[in-house]
């Protein structure tokens, strides 16, 4: 899994999400980093801020673990 936001964005331009995104004029990185946002909020996801290298690395919560293996 990617672990920053920087690499979700970048994965993400390269899907057919970022061509659909293209086809009706929305940036792309924009509706990316609102949705990691909402799976913050949600306690999917969690930030964490690296002491050493100052960098922002996104980590899945137990729960968000449980969602993704539920039925």
């Amino acid at each position: 899994m990617t672990e920053s936001e920087a690499d979700v964005v970048q994965f993400m331009q390269r899907t057919l999400c970022a061509v659909q995104c293209q086809s009706l004029n929305v940036n792309v990185a924009d509706v990316t980093l609102s949705l990691l946002q909402r799976l913050v909020d949600d306690g999917l996801v969690t930030r964490k801020q690296h002491a050493n290298a100052g960098v922002t690395r996104l980590d899945v919560t137990r729960l968000g673990k449980a969602v993704y293996k539920g039925k």
